[in-house]
């Protein structure tokens, strides 16, 4: 093995002379694009040291398993088991030696250190908790006499990894374990909803010494609350979350406790998200069509001038910061190039995906954000019809949507993530998708990779493009497709989405880049070059994307259970989002710059598309709030109906479901038209008009219920409060309707209603009537803030009778029980109103009032502190 290693390495300086000697440049801001030769076959020997596994409990390759075995809301146990590990040979300045691996660990990437893995599991914590870890318990194993190489640290692709030397640091003069612990906690962060932390877990450890590696088969970890003045807190107004259904799925598979979290900590409303375009003046109408089909599918879509906001990217992120906070936005698509929307900038370099990152000073993003990068109308309009054409025209027949390509360099073999080379990185990933529903993935790697590879597959018609080696902003160093070679494609409306690790690929700041040239290629007037890029504005590392990378395409071929993503913001941010956590700040530095040039809100494809078989209603009766839709296939979906333009309710059909209901916002009380959109994975679109008809007899819908008295005189509806409500009612029939009835019913359990009915003598044709008695209910003095409370009334008229529903929110001005305000209820809480209830001398201040006047009856009395007593026990 030493002779072959001597080889490789004379190999390697004959190919560093060849390639400087030949080399041209491509762009000052890249690398050079490295010109390829047969000499580089040779490259490839160093894949004879295949990885070998070193079982500790089984003979076989075994995932290491990271799972919760208990938790509060205030601490989180682990449990992490590992079966064994990988070693690789590498020739280093001291002969032979090893870097270990794990299976889905990543290299820590310690420049002159041990090359060490390292596990990390994502947890959601308090959200101004500072967190803290404890060992618990540890099994282990020493191997003696193992040499383990430095890592080169991480460095960008403009670098190749054969040019380092391997370098031994301090660390290896030290009779010591490195690294000194086994466990920590990264920098908390914020994903819009909830507050999050990763937790770093060594169980490789390594003294250089005694030259013993150590490897815990298992470990039991205490990740838990030690104060309430964290770093980097989520600022909350209540505990309901309206939870947009794109990020439910990113939180299943990014944290461990997110299902836990879910039912125990949080009231949830559900919604679809809303899209903001942030367009240049002169491209408005060109993104009219675009705006329509949004819409028609569900995806409120509004367009703004950029004219109205500013022309400085510090005003556009202060707008979308402002329009995130009151419209449940998941995603911007800047329309213009960077002269007519600026990008934010991060140091000297465009940074798109930085309008997105909201929360807190952290590198994930709250926002998903695209770019339709374009300088004249013609440039928008092939981007707004590609886009129209792939999710709502697709090709019935089409075969390419299950072919894709990977692009690769032979080079990175021990600097890649999980040790990989760039070529061995594309292949794993080729097997995944194989796996799923693809049936060709070409292999255009080096040594030999050529630009008529690529563009040779690309004509023939493919849907995922993953590109892992050097790059310019002008094309691939790996196989030399560059620009050119784009605008010359024949794929018409055969449109891939690409992912690609690369240098600059991204880099729009002056003349037309790499992913701008894909998504403004046209042949003979229609859409060619793909559907969609992530391309990086900056020189990006081995490492780090390549982790991103993986995800991406994991999650794509559905490898986590319950993470049905379908966007390609969506995977996208999620790959992100996973790098950022295993690689901390060198992840977010990639995270800043990595590009979405296209639609965010892109619903992929990865098969030839089905027919939905669906039925329904032709007809709804006025006043109707509710249209059911039956189909014959289980989907993951979304269902919409829109009248004009604007969404009047959308459902999504979830976990394969076949059927859903459609609840309207408002029920409509005139004749329309409207539209219905089913959109699904892998499915052609369902449209379909339904036709709003007057029905025959009285038709009674609910049009508002109106408070008329709440004991505390504010005019809300607050906690542990006496309501009074009338209800006004509509009758949208063709006859009156005689001796009504109106009663409410709810199963909240904060709520108990005493007056439930109230009566109308007749209500005519198109005539509303507003009840003269009242409902009556009282609400509980510990029900949480912004709560809603769920009504359902029941109108009859004879043998007729009709259905509705209402919510109320309800108020909490303080924390029931907590006069102290430390967030806890406990006996400093009871002294405290002891002290208010007893002592004249002492005056209360608002909130210490509200809190210990636990009935919400504006009086302190003995029965309060027996309520406060009652909670401390409990």
């Amino acid at each position: 093995m030493k002779i072959l290693s001597d080889i490789i390495m004379i190999i390697s300086h004959i190919s560093l002379i060849y390639e400087n000697s030949n080399s041209i440049i491509a762009s000052s801001l890249g690398e050079q694009n490295i010109m390829k030769n047969t000499i580089l076959a040779l490259l490839a020997l160093p894949s004879l040291y295949a990885a070998e596994w070193i079982g500790i409990n089984s003979e076989k390759p075994i995932d290491p398993v990271i799972q919760i075995i208990s938790e509060t809301e205030n601490e989180t146990i682990l449990q992490i088991q590992i079966q064994g590990f990988y070693t690789n040979t590498v020739t280093t300045s001291l002969g032979s030696q090893i870097i270990p691996s794990l299976i889905k660990g990543n290299p820590l990437l310690i420049k002159d250190a041990p090359d060490l893995s390292k596990l990390t599991a994502s947890l959601i914590i308090p959200d101004d908790a500072g967190m803290s870890i404890e060992i618990l318990d540890t099994d282990y194993i020493d191997f003696g006499g193992y040499d383990i190489a430095p890592s080169k640290g991480n460095f960008t692709r403009d670098i190749l990894p054969s040019t380092l030397p391997f370098n031994f640091g301090e660390t290896y003069s030290k009779d010591e374990f490195f690294p000194a612990e086994i466990a920590d906690l990264g920098y908390p962060y914020i994903i819009r909803d909830f507050r999050g932390q990763s937790v770093n877990i060594y169980p490789i450890q390594y003294n250089p010494v005694s030259k013993t590696l150590r490897v815990y088969q298992e470990m039991t970890i205490r990740v838990y609350k030690e104060n309430d003045t964290g770093i980097n807190p989520l600022q909350r107004e209540n505990n309901t979350i309206n939870l947009n259904r794109e990020y439910s799925n990113i939180y299943s598979q990014h944290f461990l406790n997110y299902s836990s979290t879910m039912n125990s900590r949080y009231d949830i409303l559900s919604e679809e998200g809303s899209m903001l375009i942030i367009c240049y003046s002169d491209f408005m109408d060109a993104m009219t069509p675009f705006v329509e089909w949004k819409n028609l599918r569900g995806l409120s879509t509004e367009i703004v001038d950029v004219s109205s906001i500013g022309a400085s990217s510090n005003e556009i992120k202060l707008f979308i910061e402002d329009y995130y906070s009151t419209h449940g936005l998941a995603y911007v698509l800047l329309v213009g190039d960077i002269e007519q929307i600026p990008s934010n900038t991060v140091g000297d370099a465009a940074s798109d995906p930085t309008y997105g990152f909201i929360s807190g000073t952290d590198s994930y993003a709250e926002v998903m954000v695209g770019r339709f990068s374009a300088q004249n109308n013609d440039q928008v309009l092939t981007q707004v019809e590609r886009m129209i054409n792939y999710e709502r025209y697709p090709d019935p027949t089409g075969d390419w949507y299950h072919k894709g390509v990977g692009v690769a360099s032979s080079e990175g073999q021990g600097s890649g993530d999980e040790g990989e080379g760039d070529w061995q990185h594309s292949d794993s990933i080729r097997v995944k998708l194989m796996n799923y529903t693809y049936s060709i993935v070409d292999q255009v790697y080096d040594p030999g990779a050529s630009n008529g590879d690529v563009a040779s597959a690309v004509n023939d018609g493919r849907s995922i493009i993953n590109y892992t080696g050097h790059g310019w902003n002008g094309g691939w160093s790996s196989s030399g497709f560059d620009i050119n070679n784009v605008n010359a494609l024949q794929n018409d409306n055969q449109l891939p989405f690409i992912w690609s690790v690369a240098c600059v690929n991204g880099y729009f700041n002056d003349e037309t880049c790499f992913a701008e040239a894909w998504l403004r290629a046209t042949n003979n007037g229609v859409p060619s070059g793909a559907i969609g890029t992530l391309m990086s504005t900056v020189n990006q590392s081995w490492a780090p994307p390549m982790d991103a990378q993986d995800e991406f395409n994991d999650i794509l071929v559905e490898l986590y259970e319950n993470n049905i993503k379908r966007t390609f913001g969506g995977i996208s941010a999620n790959g992100c989002m996973h790098m950022n956590d295993n690689y901390g700040s060198s992840g977010e530095n990639e995270s800043n710059y990595w590009t979405l040039f296209g639609d965010p809100s892109l619903l992929v494809r990865t098969d030839t598309p089905e027919e939905l078989t669906v039925s329904h209603d032709d007809v709804m009766v006025i006043g109707n709030s509710e249209f059911t839709i039956q189909l014959n296939q289980q989907i993951n979906g979304t269902a919409a109906l829109s009248i004009d333009g604007t969404i009047l309710g959308v459902i999504s059909f979830e976990n394969d479901a076949n059927s859903a209901t459609i609840i309207l916002d408002e029920p409509l009380t005139e004749p329309a038209e409207l539209a219905l959109v089913i959109t699904a994975y892998n499915a052609i679109p369902y449209e379909a008009s339904v036709q709003v008809i007057v029905p025959d007899g009285p038709y009674l819908i609910m049009n508002s219920c109106d408070l008329v008295f709440e004991s505390n005189g504010n005019n809300e509806i607050d906690h542990g409060e006496w309501i009074e409500m009338t209800v006004s009612t509509n009758n949208v029939g063709v006859d009156t309707a005689f001796n009504v009835t109106a009663t409410i019913s709810t199963i909240d359990p904060f709520v108990q209603v005493f007056t439930s009915s109230v009566e109308f003598e007749m209500i005519i044709p198109s005539g509303f009537s507003t009840s003269e008695d009242v409902f009556t209910y009282e609400i509980d003095g510990l029900i949480p803030d912004g709560h809603e409370i769920e009504f359902i009334i029941d109108f009859e008229a004879g043998d007729l009778s009709w259905s509705d529903a209402f919510t109320i929110p309800v108020n909490v001005a303080c924390v029931s029980g907590d006069p102290n305000s430390d967030t806890h209820i406990d006996i400093y809480d009871i002294l405290r109103t002891s002290d208010i209830i007893i002592s004249s001398d002492y005056e209360p201040s608002e909130d210490e009032f509200c809190s210990a006047d636990m009935d919400g009856n504006g009086v302190l009395n003995i029965l309060d502190l027996i309520q406060i007593v009652f909670l401390t026990i409990k």
